[in-house]
């Protein structure tokens, strides 16, 4: 038996002292994937940087951090889609339960619910947390219902490598305390959206 092992695709990054970007990629791909690579890491240093996070920057809640693991994976993913042809998911929104203690009139889960549907276990929803990352999203989004409602919502944050994604939920701010946004964000959230429906609160309330 005749073995051999191809190093198909890598991808290094760097950052400079202004925030722009360099990139390479070595490997049996690196000629077809230099040019694509170029135009991305070009997309990237055109954008505002909205902040810094541990020596990296971020252009925007929904892509990691640059240059991380987690970043340059998301660009691999896109170098893949230029070679083979095809869309990998960047993103999974995955919800974590039904319940929910608001009945928003504009409510995009309420048509989903199911009476008697019987919810996922935690070890299940970290299956399609992998699943997931397996099949490319570099971004997990844990959606209701509302997630905070979930008891072991700071164990699947943690459920996700931060090497791979970055974690954000959506919430309507109902359950958040201090004591809770100081465990989410140990258990490393990312981002979190809180739903604000009018700056009025009497009308905030009644939606």
């Amino acid at each position: 038996m005749l073995k051999e092992n191809f190093h198909l695709l890598s991808v290094e990054m760097s950052l400079d002292e202004n925030g722009k970007l360099s990139a390479k990629s070595d490997g049996t791909f690196a000629p077809i994937a230099n040019t694509y690579l170029s135009y991305l890491i070009k997309v990237l240093n055109s954008l505002k940087i909205i902040a810094w996070k541990d020596g990296r920057v971020v252009y925007n809640l929904y892509s990691p951090p640059q240059p991380s693991k987690a970043g340059i994976r998301a660009l691999v993913r896109k170098l893949k889609e230029r070679v083979f042809g095809y869309v990998f998911p960047a993103t999974a929104n995955i919800a974590v339960t039904a319940k929910c203690q608001c009945k928003c009139v504009h409510c995009s889960f309420a048509r989903f619910k199911r009476t008697g549907a019987k919810e996922l276990t935690t070890e299940q929803l970290k299956s399609a947390v992998k699943q997931s990352l397996d099949l490319g999203a570099n971004l997990i989004i844990f959606v209701g219902g509302e997630p905070l409602l979930h008891p072991d919502i700071c164990e699947l944050i943690r459920s996700v490598p931060k090497d791979k994604a970055i974690v954000s939920i959506f919430t309507n701010g109902w359950a958040l305390t201090d004591e809770t946004a100081k465990e989410l964000a140990e258990a490393g959230l990312d981002n979190l959206y809180i739903s604000i429906d009018s700056p009025i609160p009497e009308e905030h309330d009644s939606l």
